[in-house]
């Protein structure tokens, strides 16, 4: 038995920051993750 390693890049929105009253401006970060599975 082993495991398998993956690689996947997450995009989520980060960095918001409010304008005036009603309005969200937020950034795009990009993120790395290391999956881990099982075999």
């Amino acid at each position: 038995r082993g495991y398998r390693r993956d690689e996947v890049i997450v995009v989520e929105r980060c960095a918001c920051t409010f304008h005036w009253c009603c309005e969200v401006k937020c950034k795009l970060c990009r993120t790395k993750k290391v999956i881990y599975t099982c075999l």
